[in-house]
């Protein structure tokens, strides 16, 4: 799914890990995501601070759910590593641009 020029990705965002987290049929991670969904607007806040330091989302979900369509756990297990190691980048470059 891809959001519209001028559409946020928030909600397409949120879509996308709880469908995961649904498909993987684990109660503790259903639970994890159900209980960070709701504490407040991160994916809101994600995509600001992604848009601030131009990096963008897409490959990384679709290089997950290639390897879930796939039916390999080790390679999605490894992107979603990417995924969040890309995510604290992301979020620490923005914080560092803001020191300076």
């Amino acid at each position: 799914v891809r959001a519209r020029r001028g559409e946020s990705i928030a909600d397409i965002d949120i879509a996308f890990h709880r469908g995961i987290a649904t498909a993987s049929r684990n109660s503790a991670l259903l639970a994890l995501y159900g209980i960070l969904s709701t504490m407040g607007q991160q994916s809101e806040l994600f995509e600001y601070v992604r848009s601030r330091v131009n990096a963008p989302y897409r490959p990384a979900h679709r290089a997950i759910l290639d390897a879930i369509c796939s039916h390999d756990p080790d390679e999605a297990e490894r992107n979603m590593i990417r995924h969040m190691d890309a995510l604290i980048e992301d979020v620490t470059k923005y914080w560092d641009s803001r020191r300076d």
